[in-house]
């Protein structure tokens, strides 16, 4: 039986392992990761909070985090 080379292969799913979505007001990168659907803010090089999607959409936490920001604007408090 041969053995493969682990050096050899290369990845072939065409999805790309992290999506940018896009910086909140405190300055935080938000990164998707795709291949555990995990959604990361990331701050001075440091991940700062992870975010489990359990079945939820991107499009549903990037909506959830505008409304926070939206909020935070709205009354003061950090979001």
């Amino acid at each position: 039986m041969k053995e493969s080379n682990r050096d050899a292969r290369k990845r072939t799913d065409p999805h790309p392992a992290y999506i940018k979505l896009g910086d909140d007001t405190d300055g935080a990168s938000h990164v998707y990761r795709t291949n555990d659907e995990t959604i990361h803010a990331v701050q001075d090089c440091e991940r700062v909070q992870k975010f489990v999607l359990n079945g939820r959409s991107v499009d549903d936490y990037v909506k959830f985090a505008a409304l926070v920001d939206r909020l935070a604007d709205a009354t003061g408090v950090p979001a």
